[in-house]
């Protein structure tokens, strides 16, 4: 074996050498020719320095690719000795632990063999498996990023606009709006109206779910269902079904019947149907999908309704993500309300408010949706009928004078009679003319509604009977020649596209997002990105629980052989009962008022009870189903209705800060479980919590594993302190993909002391026996077979990074802190973030500690509001090829307005500070700092990933929760971690956000080279095959679960769910169980599980720029394909392509029939099974 890799790496370097004399060549031939033509124009010189720098970087990355593969010959010519490959097949549980060891001197040792503990042999791949990240990436990323937009592009746009707000009159933001009389009545043509009325219902602000639902919204859907009954011309759309479907179970038969009546003569429309009007910004595209599904799948099978139309009027800045699934989902219409006021200004200049928005990744208009931009400032009834909001307000009816509610500006409504009629319409019709003139088309869509309206009998007649005499009056007159009536967005929609047809109007498209967005004057709706990020960080907890829950039992859905769950003494219906509660509570918190953290203190407890009752209901459904896959001897019924897991994570409460697990091993033998929910095998160091440390852990195949115990660092008020009762402990594992692996966890006498790092640190105590050496007294390093990291010895902070033999990259991190701008009693709150200046270094740090063990190294630094920890990963694996960064925020205890960000400064040189950010999780967007804008203007969303590259290099930072970041300077990225304020900024929530709780945020950091970079054409970046993966291993860690106390488990060693492994660039974003449709009069509130799931899968862009290649383990074996027989074997009976909320049937498969995806697909299959 050495030989062969000796010989390899003789092979090697002269491949290297040969690769190197051509490049050179070239590089002289090159530059003969560049003398020889020294007379040619500057473009031509320009072109050929792009070459030469090209061939540059080719050799240097030659160079560090030589040293990558020395470095990982070394690691394997080390590790050899004592490893042996993994069995290919892992069914036998292996001899118990008191059958192949005893204990000698309190460590343990095998009887006969006496081997040194090993670490799992993580760094071999079967040889079945081809490694295809080259031919992944090749031909789409890097050539599709060249795509030129036509239309209006919002980078480009922006690059435009001067953003001033100069005052436009009664249209603040606009100008006087004006239209031909000559053009207009019987010289034009018929102007048809469209006026809509709709309820925005939030479901949690100011109030929670249910006391909103008591106080307003079933009175709104009794009192619609009653007057839409009798009245035929009236017409209402509503959009969430989390409060509709509350709705439903209180109903009875006749009245189910009555609203199914309303859908099918089209007096009521549900507009886009999901459970929630989602936020756009925080969300991640899984749970954006999830409920998306949700909503669909109730309507299906209650209401048997296939929404048309998408409505999103009130999340604050809007994604193109959100309207590319809705696209996906068979909705081709969408109407938006919340955009940068001097955006709207410039589209309705150009009459490009309606518009085809097309994704960033092609030209053509195969996923383009067209979109209606309303174009005042709000969706409330002044806002919408016309440009001047004192009139509008007048046709507001129940703002009669004398009323609860009034209008600003001093004009109350007055009811509509014989006297005022004349005067009356022709003042609205001139408003609606004004409107319709920003437009392309004569017919006009008006909202009439505006936040929990229409709740009583008497509005809903009050609008009503007013309009009505308005329409008939309108209509009557021929010389006016308006045709206006109450109507539904599917009523709009329909007329405006025969209108398109007949007159031949041409749209616009539009490519890009609408983030950020600011309602007036340099009110930037960018706080929201980072408030209440405890609760933002449950959520994606939540998330990753569901899709964990999800994936295995519907895994054993697939594998029983045609016996049902029941048949077998799974409580399967309790367990799918708990994991629809779950989707639901997900789907609830997604609203743009709940993962937003832009709820009233108690409004977002109540959130953070329902995520936390959903995480322990998931938790529930994967113990009980890895009890049930994983136990040697069939489960007996009593065994099934016990829990014999816990799971080894955080304990979380919603309103104080998480706590670590910690594992008592005192009470015996501890049987340990990890789960690894993605398509890909992983190597990755694990760390559980113990309550002791003489700790001894053996593998599946009771071989003693090599760890590292450290001790458990825990945030103080003034920085850290060691704890003396728990301990982390470390060691390295290789779970293959959708893979469970089982270890034993056991007490001994005295820790081993090869599994005790060293400790270094500021007036640290003692840590078991091990003393803490005094601090370093210059800078140092710390390295793995991939980074080599630079700290000082004076702050412990990360001063350089560079790969091993590659060149170094300056790169510090810092922590400073914003202060709000107090204007008037108004400053930063919930969704404002409004600084008086530039950030401030937040102090010095009190505590630094470095612990360097075998397998990890890491470095603490305490601050008074932060404790920093940077870890580097010795062990290879997945795992060492990012450096993690955990910040734990505490500023609970501030007096004053603080703003807490992390900043990374680097000497990645994009001097023309273009940077790119995720659009949830499922693209990356090209942003630009600009100078005209106000320092929140250049803050954008980032729910997981952003990057900064120059020719030379790529960083990349990856977050497992949302937040907000900017890049204010050349070479740096900043993310905001915490904020607390004192103000309210008056958009509605009216309190002061100083409700925080301690957490801390995750990220990982990536220094990837290689050329070129970007094409600085493209307006949307791909991560690479690397930070693609180490993205999914933040957003979906390991699943770690134990032993309880007092129950014993007989587990096999380790499991797989499905029979092949994915394509490297390939994810499962969901395995999904399917509910059957409900009888009109059923009162379950969820129905059984069908025996059926959906399998939605997405394939990224990804591209080849990186210099190093993922090592999570994926790939096909050669000459194979992804079939639902090679992932369910014969138990599939029917698979179908649908739309992605499987409303809509697309194509019946075989189970022989490849699934294949084009990059940026995301495709759902219903499968049923045998």
């Amino acid at each position: 074996m050495f030989g062969y890799r000796r010989t390899s790496l003789f092979i090697t370097l002269c491949i290297f050498l040969v690769s190197s004399y051509v490049l050179y060549s070239l590089i002289d031939s090159t530059t003969e020719n560049a003398n020889e033509t020294g007379n040619e124009d500057q473009e031509n010189v320009k072109r050929l320095e792009n070459k030469l720098e090209a061939l540059e970087f080719e050799a240097k990355r030659n160079e560090e690719m030589l040293g990558q593969i020395q470095q990982r010959l070394y690691w394997k010519f080390v590790n050899t000795a004592s490893h042996m490959p993994r069995p290919v097949v892992m069914d036998k549980r292996p001899p118990t632990l008191e059958a192949r060891v005893t204990e000698q001197g309190g460590y343990l040792i095998r009887s006969q063999l006496k081997e040194k503990p090993t670490r799992p042999f993580a760094h071999l791949r079967p040889a079945s498996f081809e490694k295809q990240s080259a031919l992944i990436c090749k031909g789409t990323a890097d050539e599709n990023a060249t795509v030129i937009h036509n239309g209006v592009q919002m980078l480009d746009l922006y690059e435009k606009l001067s953003f001033d707000n100069p005052d436009g009159g009664v249209w603040k933001q606009g100008w006087e709006v004006k239209y031909d009389p000559n053009k207009s009545g019987l010289n034009g043509p018929t102007l048809k109206v469209f006026v809509v009325p709709h309820s925005h219902t939030d479901p949690g602000w100011v109030k929670t779910f249910d006391q909103y639902y008591a106080s307003s919204v079933q009175g709104i859907f009794d009192s619609m269902v009653e007057f839409l009954s009798r009245t035929p011309k009236a017409k209402f759309i509503y959009a969430e079904m989390a409060f509709f479907g509350r709705w439903w179970e209180e109903l009875n038969l006749q009245e189910r019947k009555h609203v199914q009546k309303l859908l099918q003569n089209g007096q009521l429309e549900i507009v886009t149907g999901a459970w929630v009007q989602t936020d756009e910004a925080n969300s991640h595209y899984f749970s954006m999908i999830d409920q998306l599904v949700e909503g669909h799948q109730w309507l299906h099978n209650h209401l048997g309704f296939v929404p048309k139309n998408h409505w999103s009027i009130d999340p604050f800045g809007l994604s193109a993500t959100m309207a590319h699934l809705v696209h996906l989902s068979g909705i081709k219409n969408l109407a938006i309300q919340r955009v940068h006021y001097s955006v709207k200004k410039y589209l309705a200049s150009i009459k490009g408010l309606e518009f085809f928005w097309r994704q960033l990744w092609n030209n053509n208009s195969e996923h383009d949706a067209f979109t209606h931009l309303f174009p005042f400032y709000s969706y409330d009834i002044p806002h919408t009928c016309g440009p001047d909001p004192k009139i509008c307000c007048q046709f507001d009816f129940i703002r009669y004078k004398g009323s609860t509610i009034s209008c600003p500006w001093g004009l109350p409504a007055q009811p509509i009679d014989e006297s005022n009629i004349l005067e009356r319409a022709a003042v609205l019709l001139d408003q609606y003319r004004k409107h319709a003139v920003l437009y392309r088309s004569n017919v006009l869509l008006v909202p009439l509604g505006d936040d929990f309206r229409y709740v009583n009998e008497k509005e809903w007649t009050t609008q009503y009977d007013n309009y009505a005499k308005l329409f008939d009056f309108m209509n009557s007159r021929k010389e006016w020649n308006v045709q206006a009536q109450f109507g539904t967005l599917e009523d709009y929609f329909s007329a405006l596209h025969a209108e398109t047809k007949k007159h031949e109007i041409d749209f616009p498209t539009l490519s890009g997002d609408f983030f950020s967005y600011a309602d007036r004057d340099q009110d930037y709706w960018v706080g929201y990105f980072t408030s209440r990020p405890f609760y933002k960080k449950m959520e994606r907890i939540l998330a990753h629980h569901i899709r964990g829950a999800e994936i295995i039992f519907n895994s054993l859905l697939a594998r029983l052989d045609g016996k049902s769950l029941s048949d077998v003494s799974y409580p399967a219906s309790r367990l799918f009962a708990d994991l629809v509660t779950a989707r639901r509570n997900l789907a609830l918190f997604q609203h743009h008022d709940g993962i937003t953290g832009t709820s009233k203190t108690f409004v977002m407890q109540d959130y953070g009870h329902r995520l936390i009752n959903s995480i322990e209901n998931c938790k529930t459904v994967i113990a009980m189903s890895v009890f049930f896959l994983m136990n040697n001897a069939p489960p007996l019924p009593e065994d099934l209705n016990v829990v014999k897991l816990n799971f080894a994570d955080e304990i979380l409460g919603v309103d104080q800060p998480s706590e670590k697990v910690v594992i008592n091993v005192a009470s015996g033998l501890r049987t340990l479980v990890f789960y690894n929910s993605l398509p890909y095998g992983r190597s990755e160091v694990l760390c559980i919590h113990t309550d002791r440390s003489n700790v001894q852990l053996f593998d599946e195949r009771s071989r003693p594993v090599e760890m590292q115990i450290s001790p458990y660092v825990k945030r103080s008020s003034n920085g850290f302190i060691l704890s003396i009762s728990v301990y982390e402990v470390c060691w390295l594992s290789t779970i293959d993909a959708l893979g469970l692996v089982v270890y034993e966890l056991k007490g001994v006498d005295a820790p081993h002391p090869q599994f005790l790092p060293s400790l270094q640190g500021r007036s640290m105590g003692g840590f078991g026996g091990t003393q803490v050496a005094d601090w370093p007294v210059e800078d140092f390093q710390l390295q793995n077979s991939m980074y080599k990291v630079t700290f000082s010895h004076l702050s412990g902070m990360m001063e350089r990074l560079s790969h091993v033999a590659g060149e170094e990259l300056k790169l510090k991190i810092q922590f400073l802190a914003y202060e709000s701008k107090n204007m008037e009693y108004r400053g930063s709150g919930a969704y404002l973030f409004l600084p008086s200046g530039p950030a401030v270094p937040i102090g010095q740090p009190n505590d630094l500690l470095l612990v360097n063990g075998s397998l990890h190294a890491t470095v603490y630094v305490g601050y008074e509001k932060v404790l920093h920890k940077v870890r580097i990963v010795k062990a290879y694996g997945s795992s060492e090829q990012a450096i993690s960064i955990h910040n734990t925020v505490d500023i609970t205890n501030s007096v004053e307005d603080c703003e807490i960000v992390m900043r990374i400064v680097s000497s990645v040189g994009n001097d023309d500070q273009e940077f790119f950010t995720d659009l949830n999780g499922l693209q990356m967007i090209k942003r630009k700092y600009f100078k005209k804008l106000p320092l929140q203007g250049n803050f954008y969303p980032m729910p997981s990933a952003a990057f900064i590259e120059n020719h030379r290099f790529r960083l990349t930072l990856l977050s497992g929760q949302p937040g907000a970041v900017a890049s204010l300077n050349p070479g740096s990225l900043e993310v905001m971690l915490d904020r607390r304020t004192h103000l309210d900024d008056q958009r509605g929530v009216g309190q002061s956000m100083t409700d925080n709780i301690a957490f801390t945020n995750r990220f990982s950091l990536l220094l990837e080279t290689g050329g070129p970079q970007t094409n600085k054409q493209a307006r949307l970046g791909y991560l690479t095959m690397l930070g693609f993966h180490q993205s999914m291993a933040l957003l979906y860690p390991i699943f770690y679960m134990y032993s309880k106390d007092g129950q014993d488990v007989d587990f096999r060693g380790y499991s797989k769910l499905m029979r092949t492994d994915f394509p490297c660039d390939y994810h499962i974003v969901n395995f999904r169980s399917v509910e059957a449709k409900s009888a009109v009069d059923s009162e379950r509130p969820v129905e059984k599980h069908l025996n059926q799931s959906v399998l939605i899968l997405h394939r990224p862009m990804l591209t080849c720029r990186g210099s190093h290649e993922s090592r999570m383990q994926c790939g096909l074996p050669s000459n194979s394909k992804l079939t639902a027989l090679s992932m369910f074997g014969d138990r599939v009976k029917l698979i179908e392509e649908t739309s992605l909320t499987m409303l809509h049937l697309k194509n019946k498969l075989s189970a022989e029939t490849p699934i294949a995806l084009n990059p940026m697909d995301i495709k759902s299959y219903r499968l049923t099974w045998q």
